[in-house]
């Protein structure tokens, strides 16, 4: 899944290449991850051309990108939530158009954003600034990580409220938003104008499961945890993760 580190490089690619340029055309090829909240799905290709990228962010897993006034002098937004397979590939019209491509936009500049998603978990919203609020999970996620310092009071103050395997409650965002990010990216874990790849090489343990641990040898589990795909060593991580030191109670 794109995580918040991947979202920040991403907001920050957008911000240089992307800024000003106007959707010349809109294509949905695959509707099933979009919710037209501003206007029926079957305007939404109309509503969309014309609009220029005024500007993006980051909250937590979720990227906004903010697109200009239309002729009824009302603004737009799109709001990706890409979940554990979606992402955004920009690229030139000519690169094959994988069969899991659910929206295309054609800049004015000849190139194309795409949305892709392997397993169409995730979600994209069209909406106006006033419809933020029914996006869900986006105005009820707890304080991101690099908007300030969080003590271990605080963090623990956040906790209180949630029961559950301690992976399910971070990634959902509500105690803490953006959980696993960092201010400082390597130069070799950027990616550069290959934005819908995940980097994930410098990770020891995730996605290898049943291979030798790094440290001890012994070989990663790979469980399913609550719908999350978690791999550890069981030497070198020890407590259960169902009934162990990993649940808060």
């Amino acid at each position: 899944m794109p995580e918040a580190p991947d979202l920040y490089v991403i907001r920050d690619y957008f911000e240089a290449n992307l800024t000003g340029l106007t959707i010349a055309k809109a294509e949905v090829l695959r509707p099933i991850v979009l919710r037209s909240l501003a206007v029926s799905p079957e305007e939404l290709p109309d509503d969309m051309a014309g609009r220029s990228f005024t500007g993006f962010w980051r909250r937590g897993k979720f990227l906004g990108l903010e697109l200009s006034s239309g002729s009824d002098g009302s603004e737009r937004l799109l709001v990706v939530n890409p979940m554990l397979s979606g992402g955004l590939q920009h690229c030139a019209p000519s690169v094959r158009v994988s069969k899991r491509t659910y929206l295309v936009l054609t800049l004015n500049d000849d190139q194309q954003l795409r949305y892709v998603d392997d397993d169409q978990m995730g979600m994209i919203y069209y909406l106006t600034p006033e419809q933020l609020t029914q996006v869900p999970r986006l105005t009820d996620q707890g304080p991101d990580v690099l908007d300030e310092v969080l003590t271990l009071d605080e963090f623990k103050e956040h906790l209180k409220p949630y029961r559950g395997e301690i992976k399910g409650v971070l990634t959902r965002g509500g105690a803490v938003s953006g959980i696993g990010k960092r201010d400082t990216r390597p130069p070799e874990e950027r990616m550069g104008s290959d934005i819908h790849r995940k980097v994930r090489d410098f990770l020891k343990v995730h996605g290898k499961g049943n291979q030798p641990c790094p440290t001890c040898g012994s070989n990663i589990t790979h469980i399913t945890s609550n719908g999350h795909l978690t791999d550890y060593c069981k030497k070198c991580q020890p407590g259960s993760l169902i009934g162990g030191s990993t649940l808060f109670r």
